[in-house]
């Protein structure tokens, strides 16, 4: 039903995982849960060969308006103010890189009553089997006459047409140590609202360069172009080490709500189940120089699926021309 951000406090998290995939052992993923809730906000040792299981805790957001429990999390456009109450929990399964994996996004998915099946589709056919799939696409992108690291990370939803589908999408730039900083966000459901989270470390590095916000803007890096041309919606703590970012999809519609840092406090109440998604690489790491737009285009083409014009727009959204970011990330 949903197909496109751990958490580390350890302090009230209530974990009932009802559904655990099969090839995989409880004790297993339940470790991986608790070695990811006490990583983010201390030092970690260097990185391991192997991917570890994450899981978000269920602290209470220290920014965020919890209200009740079951006020619907579309209920607002401000990502802080999202709470869900249940949780289906998605993170890359164990077959994925272990780099892949760490920059991949942890999805939340809001659970409003029963739910089966696949919740992501599979878009085209990138593995010989169905189930939940994200599918990773890499470029490097130019900001301030420097080339970053860019990574997008593309799923649909399981209940829209297979010729027509309903993506999410998350487009994350690194900075020169190779660490998450801008978050772009797209959605199907929401193709209007052009989302951007940012980094706390970019917005205290644009206020050196340039000062004050705008009149009228909230952040630094805003710049004087109309908001909905590209809307920043929150900043994110930095974490510890590069890590990819915790989503959370809202029920209905499926969209994404809200995106956050592993390092923050979690937004949802309960975690009710958890899985694995597959994590496919549109392209090895040195076959191609073609840009994320192209990569996506191709990819759409070869399985027979109209790219859509405003993921198009998404896709080749040049962010340095609509922000004020500082000289170099």
């Amino acid at each position: 039903m949903l197909a496109i951000l751990c958490s580390p406090n350890p302090n009230q998290m209530t974990l009932k995982p009802r559904f655990i995939p099969s090839q995989h052992s409880v004790p297993l993923l339940l470790i991986g849960f608790a070695m990811s809730i006490a990583g983010c906000k201390e030092n970690s040792p260097s990185p391991k060969p192997k991917y570890q299981p994450e899981v978000p805790n269920t602290t209470v957001a220290t920014d965020v308006d919890t209200g009740k429990s079951n006020t619907p999390a579309n209920s607002t456009n401000d990502p802080t103010t999202v709470r869900f109450a249940n949780a289906i929990f998605l993170k890359p399964g164990m077959d994925a890189e272990a780099d892949d994996a760490r920059m991949a996004p942890l999805l939340v998915w809001e659970r409003v009553g029963k739910s089966s099946g696949d919740i992501l589709a599979t878009l085209g056919e990138p593995v010989e089997s169905s189930g939940d799939t994200v599918i990773l696409f890499e470029d490097r992108v130019e900001i301030g006459g420097a080339l970053y690291e860019r990574k997008a990370h593309i799923w649909t939803y399981s209940n829209a047409p297979t010729d027509q589908p309903l993506i999410g999408c998350v487009q994350t730039v690194l900075n020169r140590d190779a660490s998450p900083v801008l978050w772009h966000v797209f959605d199907s459901h929401d193709a209007e609202t052009n989302s951007l989270y940012v980094a706390q470390s970019i917005e205290h590095a644009a206020k050196r360069e340039h000062g004050q916000p705008l009149e009228g803007r909230r952040f630094v890096v805003e710049s004087l172009h109309e908001p909905s041309v590209i809307r920043v919606a929150r900043l994110l703590e930095d974490g510890s080490e590069p890590m990819g970012p915790m989503v959370y999809i809202s029920a209905n519609p499926h969209k994404v709500a809200a995106v956050a840092c592993r390092c923050m406090d979690s937004q949802v109440d309960e975690i009710e189940d958890a899985r694995f998604y597959r994590l496919v690489r549109f392209t090895s790491r040195d076959e191609s120089n073609a840009s994320i737009i192209e990569q996506v285009q191709n990819y759409f083409e070869s399985n027979g699926i109209v790219l859509d014009e405003q993921l198009r727009a998404f896709l080749e959204c040049d962010l340095a021309e609509h922000l004020r970011l500082p000289s170099t990330l």
